[in-house]
């Protein structure tokens, strides 16, 4: 919230408290929160692959329903496109033996990609009529209602490093700008365009893990990250 009144302070259009109240707005914290929340309790039970996995359906969940609410196309050959980024993350991050088993918390980890699609269609709908800051703004405040008290209960549990607290506020002024530049995308995406590009994001974490980390990937986790980038493209030139 800091760096968007920096950023925003010209604007005069924010105000904290319609960004609360409003119906549009609300919506798009609440469902962004929920989605969250699912994503981090699912990723301990699932292993971060699984629970990635699942929680990037909304990605083809998301470019569904904005064809059925918000009358975008979305051809057979976005499908398509969808279809191949989709297959190549299962490659890039789940181990087969995951993929055969269903139980209570995949069905959260489900829950989490509605709510995440939900967001999406939201963001695409208040583009037509509202800031990015606005849009950001709406989500700040729903985060910080529900995990400012967790982090008050732990933060009495166990201290935090100067070092840490560092790294924590890097960690989230990166995630500021890139969720400011995912919202003012959608403002020029159609959501099967700009949605299918958030599935880059494991990609872009394995080449960081094999550059920073020395990781190593095997032949089909390969195969996979450039499935997503081929499927990306596909939706971009499709028509």
């Amino acid at each position: 919230m800091l760096l968007v009144l920096m950023l925003f302070r010209f604007e005069g259009r924010n105000s904290l408290r319609r960004a609360a109240t409003d119906r549009m707005l609300a919506y798009r914290g609440l469902f962004g929160v929920m989605g969250t929340i699912a994503y981090y309790l699912t990723g301990p039970a699932l292993g971060p692959g699984k629970a990635t996995l699942i929680g990037n359906m909304y990605v083809v969940i998301a470019a569904l329903l904005a064809a059925w609410i918000l009358k975008e196309s979305f051809s057979s050959s976005k499908l398509l496109g969808n279809a191949v980024a989709f297959i190549g993350l299962a490659l890039l991050l789940a181990a087969p033996t995951q993929l055969t088993t269903f139980g209570w918390y995949e069905l959260l980890a489900v829950f989490g990609a509605f709510m995440a699609a939900g967001t999406v269609i939201v963001i695409r709908k208040l583009t037509q009529t509202e800031s990015t800051a606005m849009i950001y703004t709406s989500q700040c405040i729903y985060v910080l209602i529900v995990s400012l008290p967790i982090a008050a209960y732990e933060l009495q549990r166990q201290g935090l490093e100067i070092g840490s607290l560092g790294v924590l506020v890097l960690a989230g002024a990166s995630a500021t700008f890139g969720q400011l530049a995912m919202t003012e995308g959608f403002r020029h995406l159609t959501v099967a365009v700009g949605g299918v590009f958030q599935v880059c994001v494991p990609v872009v974490i394995a080449i960081g893990s094999v550059t920073l980390f020395g990781e190593t990937f095997s032949t089909p986790q390969i195969i996979g990250a450039l499935l997503i980038l081929g499927g990306c493209y596909w939706v971009m030139i499709a028509r």
